[in-house]
């Protein structure tokens, strides 16, 4: 239907081409560009009367101008151009408004179903959010140790929980560049420290130009989980991270370890390493939901009290979020 509004006076008359002129300047002025929506019948309503004004004008001026009515002449053509100009003024105002309020009506329309969209959408993540945990600590202190006694802890009351640490991303794309075995980089202690130097200066460099590069891959990773345990928090930039996507879901856990007892596990200083801000950079941080203190060697899968106690009411907490959903 769109096509008429632009071809509805190319065969008519003088009146019929202008009003179509009008319409097709209202409709650049507005910005349509699909036009399927616009009534022709009432469109067609508004222009009619200005082309029967237009005609009964013209034929007035006609018999003003008959010889024997040359006294009327000036005054009758002043008088029909006149009402003429007013009456041609008048229908192109009701023509812009239509087409104006048309066009808003249908941009109104697509912006409330964006809006529509989006909502959906947040609603959506935010159901599918999972609640984060993350962990730092010293080399040493048992941080993967205490990431899978939480997990095992919140899987036995029925949540799935996804354990990952922001090296395992890292680790997995040094391998790959470098070929080396990812896996082992992960599980193997000593593969692992044949490559940290040259790993660590990498991942540096990574995170100079994205310092949430690594965070974002282990946060997609967690789509279709309840809780995500990240294992190895190590700098600010990694804590802003989680604060920002995940808000009153987030839990930050610090795992403090004497350093005999961490000598006692194989920790042995490495210059350009532990004093780096992969070991160091939140050595100052103190806002803490939880501190564990993991100092004595567990027997018989026998936890310390205290330890006992820190794991059941962060359980606990953790099940709260998730039945709220906050």
């Amino acid at each position: 239907m769109a096509h008429l509004l632009w071809k509805g006076a190319v065969g008519g008359s003088f009146d019929g081409e202008l009003s179509g002129w009008v319409a097709r300047r209202v409709c650049q002025w507005v910005g349509m560009r699909n036009l399927e929506f616009i009534s022709m019948d009432h469109l067609q309503a508004l222009i009619d009367p200005s082309k029967q004004f237009a005609k009964d004008s013209i034929r007035l001026v006609k018999r003003c101008t008959k010889p024997d009515r040359k006294e009327y002449q000036k005054i009758a053509v002043a008088t029909a151009v006149g009402f003429a100009i007013m009456g041609f003024i008048g229908k192109s105002y009701m023509i812009v408004s239509y087409i104006c309020s048309q066009a808003i009506a249908e941009r109104y329309t697509t912006f409330s179903g964006q809006i529509d969209v989006v909502s959906e959408t947040l609603v959506a993540e935010r159901e599918m959010k999972p609640v984060v945990i993350c962990l730092s600590g010293k080399r040493k202190c048992g941080k993967d140790f205490m990431g899978s006694l939480l997990a095992n802890r919140l899987e036995e009351i029925g949540y799935k929980v996804i354990i990952c640490g922001i090296s395992y991303p890292l680790k997995e794309e040094y391998a790959q560049l470098n070929g080396v075995d990812a896996e082992r980089l992960k599980y193997d202690m000593r593969y692992k420290e044949i490559y940290r130097r040259d790993m660590v200066a990498w991942g540096e460099k990574k995170r100079i130009d994205d310092p949430g590069y690594f965070c974002r891959k282990v946060f997609a990773k967690a789509n279709s989980a309840d809780v995500l345990i990240v294992t190895d928090c190590r700098r600010l930039s990694d804590i802003e991270f989680f604060k920002m996507h995940c808000g009153p879901r987030l839990r930050l856990l610090r795992i403090e370890t004497a350093l005999p007892v961490r000598e006692m596990r194989g920790f042995v200083f490495v210059k350009g390493i532990d004093d780096q801000m992969t070991e160091c950079g939140l050595d100052e941080y103190t806002d803490w939901d939880v501190v564990f203190t993991n100092d004595i060697e567990i027997a018989n899968e026998i936890l310390p009290v205290n330890l006992d106690e820190c794991l059941t009411r962060l359980c606990f907490d953790i099940h709260q979020l998730l039945l709220t959903g906050k």
